[in-house]
């Protein structure tokens, strides 16, 4: 599973790296998001954390892969 999360998520961060298979980084811009993504195995979740919260499952292997990619990218800046 794939996490990125906002600059100030730093223990939320610490705590997801010593799980197994779990993998989570840190956006470098200082802003605040009320969205995540979060990827596991074929399928993609998109939230958005505002006061209703909503979510949008995706199941589709391409779209989990495009995303992985993403994470990966950000990963080496």
């Amino acid at each position: 599973m794939h996490h990125i999360y906002d600059y100030d998520a730093k223990d939320r961060i610490k705590f997801l790296k010593k799980m197994k298979l779990t993998y989570a980084i840190q956006n470098k811009q200082k802003r605040h998001s009320l969205a995540s993504t979060i990827v596991c195995g074929d399928t993609t979740l998109i939230t958005n954390w505002k006061k209703n919260v909503k979510t949008v499952i995706i199941k589709d292997n391409d779209i989990a892969r495009s995303y992985e990619e993403q994470y990966h990218i950000l990963e080496k800046l």
